[in-house]
């Protein structure tokens, strides 16, 4: 009896021990469970992409998921922020933005709701918008968009438009986007010619320490500067707004207007060739933009290369459009205003598509293949022509003048069409 009496008492004890093994096991199991849940927010698990995320397997309860959605929204600087907008008759509009977590810059990107065939002679068309009357003398914006509307009214190819800015100017900025926010809706609803999207941007970061003032942008010693900013502009725009287009039309904001609109982007797109400039006329000057050239270039003496190869660009004082203006047809150099006064060329000067290969082009408006650009030819910062590993910086080819140069190594060639024109503002 008195074995019984201890095997019962001991199976009791078991049973009691096990019972008490299986709650702290469960309360254990609790805690780690809320340990998960109150670390949650803290886990990197959202996919940093801008449109969709990832599926994480080892979140399985709704309250986890919701915690991620939570997560997901606060994360302003890593994901555009996409939404509808509505106008008074219901239709709507897809506006994108996005702001960068390590710089400032930051876009806003407006969207035809319609799925846009990039196929059909998609041209991407790119301006940078400066201070200070960036429209010419007396104008604003909506008229530049009007004149940007007659290279498509009444094109004689079919196209696809879609338009990059990039305006470092906070309040001009703030502008632009404003004025697609009441007119993009409109914009594509009467558009003769799909517009599949439109992208306004800035980075304020561009355009700091320049090295000169506005009054004297136009300064031969500045020059490098100037255009070593706008090289970076004009990479910056199209490196950050290109996506599948065909083509890129780089259009200075004071363009007013063109002669015979509605065929210059039909000729250059049928031409085939690779990258291509208009005459630029300004007021009585029939030849404004004498980045525009072919020929012989002036180079530096001795004593100037010297000075660059200790690194003296200053000194130096090399400006090579100062060399061909004092040499005159002496240099070599020729322009468009050749074309349209030596006798040699007076056959094609009616002839609407006639076309000169250039050794270099301007920028005022520039028309290439979008894929010379994805190849490496894009805007020298700095002179290439000239440089040594001893010498940082040569004496030519910068920005459009260097485009050339980059692009005839990749198989590509630089044309100018004499008889095509783009009217620059007066002022």
């Amino acid at each position: 009896m008195a074995v019984v009496g201890v095997s019962k008492s001991l199976n009791r004890t078991l049973f009691l021990v096990g019972l008490a093994t299986l709650l702290v096991l469960s309360v254990i199991s609790i805690c780690v469970y809320k340990s998960q849940d109150s670390l949650l927010p803290f886990m990197n698990i959202n996919n940093e992409s801008s449109v969709s995320h990832g599926s994480v397997s080892s979140i399985n309860s709704d309250k986890q998921l919701e915690e991620v959605a939570k997560v997901d929204q606060t994360q302003e600087d890593q994901k555009d922020q996409v939404e509808q907008n509505q106008n008074h008759n219901g239709s709507s509009f897809i506006k994108s933005e996005y702001k960068s977590a390590t710089s400032p810059y930051k876009r806003v990107e407006f969207l035809s709701p319609t799925l846009i065939n990039h196929n059909n002679n998609s041209v991407l068309i790119l301006v940078l918008i400066g201070p200070k009357s960036p429209f010419g003398r007396d104008r604003n914006f909506e008229e530049f968009m009007a004149t940007i509307g007659k290279l498509y009214a009444n094109s004689e190819t079919e196209l696809t438009i879609s338009m990059g800015f990039l305006i470092n100017v906070e309040e001009e900025f703030d502008k632009v986007v404003q004025f697609f926010d009441l007119n993009f809706e409109k914009l594509i609803q009467e558009a003769p010619t799909p517009i599949s999207r439109i992208t306004v941007s800035t980075n304020t970061d561009l355009d700091k320490n320049l090295g000169f003032s506005r009054d004297h942008r136009h300064d031969s010693e500045v020059q490098r500067l100037r255009r070593r900013a706008i090289a970076k502009n004009r990479n910056y725009l199209t490196i950050s707004t290109l996506k599948d287009e065909q083509y890129l039309l780089f259009l200075d904001s004071d363009i007013i207007d063109f002669e015979r609109p509605h065929r210059i982007l039909s000729t250059f797109i049928e031409s085939g060739k690779d990258i291509i400039v208009p005459r630029i006329s300004k007021g009585a000057n029939v030849d404004y933009d004498l980045n525009s050239w072919k020929g012989k270039r002036p180079k530096p003496n001795d004593m100037q290369l010297k000075l660059l190869d200790e690194g003296k660009i200053v000194e130096a004082a090399y400006y090579p459009e100062k060399v061909e203006a004092a040499a005159g047809a002496a240099s070599g150099t020729l322009h468009f205003r050749n074309f349209l006064h030596d006798k040699e060329y007076s056959e094609f000067r009616h002839n609407y598509k006639h076309a000169v290969e250039l050794d270099s082009v301007g920028g005022a408006m520039l028309f290439m293949k979008a894929d010379v650009f994805r190849m490496g030819a894009n805007f020298p910062t700095s002179y290439i022509v000239g440089t040594t590993w001893d010498r940082s910086e040569g004496y030519d080819g910068i920005e459009t003048e260097g485009i050339c140069y980059l692009a005839k190594p990749l198989g590509f060639k630089c044309w100018g069409y004499p008889n095509v024109v783009g009217i620059h503002s007066p002022g």
